[in-house]
């Protein structure tokens, strides 16, 4: 086993927690998601850290092109983070919907993961409205 010498957080606090998913990014630094604690960790050299509001985060995804999308624990949005630690609505309102629209006039119920294509398309599995959603750059 390999000792990791330097860990950051990227999104949430850092407390106790299990980690759900692993994604490489591009600069080959590991994030782990960690449900319970809703922390996003990023496991490389020394780079800069960052909180995005929220709690119980459970998909990550991140797109060829843009930065890391993280989904909101309820599922009904999709904050944005980039690598100079600003943090931005990709889509979604906060409340529970199904409506169509670019940004903030997007709604969703229940967002279960995230992909992207080669495109940067985002993906979203909208559980609770059994509904396939494409977000187009």
């Amino acid at each position: 086993m390999k000792t990791i010498t330097y860990r950051s957080t990227v999104i949430g606090h850092d407390s106790g927690g299990f980690p759900s998913d692993r994604l490489r990014r591009p600069v080959w630094s590991l994030l782990l998601l960690f449900v319970v604690n809703s922390m996003i960790a990023q496991v490389s050299p020394p780079v800069p850290s960052y909180t995005v509001p929220g709690s119980f985060l459970l998909n990550t995804a991140i797109s060829p092109i843009t930065p890391s999308v993280a989904g909101d624990p309820a599922g009904y949005l999709l904050p944005l983070t980039s690598s100079n630690a600003s943090v931005s609505t990709f889509a979604g309102t906060g409340s529970s919907g199904t409506a169509d629209g670019s940004g903030t006039l997007a709604s969703f119920n229940g967002i279960n993961k995230i992909v992207f294509d080669s495109a940067n398309n985002a993906y979203v599995a909208d559980s609770n409205n059994n509904k396939i959603r494409k977000i187009t750059p």
